[in-house]
């Protein structure tokens, strides 16, 4: 009786769970399989550079994370294994191991809010400047450099035929401040001022540098053609006031449309023409490989239409 009771207790737990979840595995993969991309590349999305660097972050953080988890319970296991004779050995490793973990995960996730921040204030600038292509004036986004002193990125492109817009997105939070409006900054032509009294003159220099640069490439790649190239610096969120002129201009996204459309033509067919290829170019990603030859044996392409034709799809 008692076997009985075992056996049939060892069959429903854990024996029919991970039945269950054999089968719904290889339904997964099957389905994965299925829904294979008919594609290789694709084009950059706002903030694909900073959210690389975020995931890799993440993972980071979590695998410190499970990791302190994990040496948390290191004492405790020494502690039982030991009969519990002696609790120096079990404090010993506890106080050895839990704050360097800690400490650890803290530096994984110290820079994570700051690059979901900036992820989104990117995004945000995309959607607005989306919406403003039109036949002559194209719009790229995280186009990346590769450059001597390093890899680097613009977060925007603005291609139209009155020249090239460099855009760099600053996402910046918002400090209560009881003696100024929270929502205002301003620009007195060299720097960026807060109302909390802090100003940010880094970002000023990388816009220039980042439009400086443009203009030399853009020149070689037209052929010896001088091309405008205008630094723009957004800050989503902020209402920008303008004291004085500068190289930059300083503005909130929902301004770029006014900035960047309506001024003369000074592009001709090929110059544009070139141009699209070249950014077209530095914003293509190219996608990692999915299985190899999943569609090619005459029963897998045989499954991939039967679902295709249930799904209403054209057949292979």
């Amino acid at each position: 009786m008692i076997m009985s009771t075992q056996f049939w207790f060892t069959l429903c737990f854990p024996g029919l769970p991970l039945l269950a979840l054999y089968f719904f595995c290889r339904k997964l993969a099957k389905a994965k399989q299925l829904a294979e991309r008919p594609f290789h590349n694709t084009r950059r999305l706002p903030g694909h550079s900073l959210s690389q660097r975020a995931d890799k972050q993440w993972e980071t953080f979590t695998g410190w994370l499970s990791t302190t988890i994990f040496a948390s319970i290191i004492p405790w296991l020494v502690f039982t294994l030991t009969g519990g004779d002696s609790i120096t050995l079990p404090l010993l490793i506890g106080a050895l191991t839990a704050p360097f973990c800690l400490w650890k995960m803290w530096l994984a996730y110290e820079s994570l809010p700051n690059w979901w921040l900036g992820i989104r204030g990117e995004q945000y600038v995309g959607a607005e400047l989306d919406s403003i292509r039109n036949d002559d004036l194209k719009v790229f986004h995280d186009v990346v450099i590769t450059d001597p002193k390093g890899n680097w990125n613009i977060d925007h492109v603005i291609v139209s035929r009155a020249g090239i817009f460099a855009v760099e997105t600053k996402t910046r939070r918002k400090k209560v401040d009881v003696s100024s409006p929270r929502h205002k900054l301003s620009f007195d032509g060299h720097k960026v001022n807060f109302p909390d009294g802090s100003y940010d003159t880094d970002s000023v220099k990388q816009a220039i540098r980042q439009a400086q640069w443009l203009e030399k490439e853009a020149m070689n790649w037209s052929g010896g053609i001088a091309i405008p190239v205008t630094p723009l610096l957004t800050f989503p969120g902020w209402w920008v006031d303008i004291t004085g002129k500068g190289e930059v201009t300083v503005i909130n996204p929902k301004q770029i449309r006014s900035v960047v459309t309506g001024r003369p033509r000074v592009l001709d067919d090929r110059s544009w023409n070139i141009l699209l290829k070249r950014f077209e170019a530095l914003t293509t990603v190219q996608l990692p490989e999915e299985v190899e030859n999943a569609t090619s044996s005459p029963k897998r392409k045989k499954e991939l239409n039967n679902h295709n034709g249930a799904a209403g799809l054209p057949s292979q």
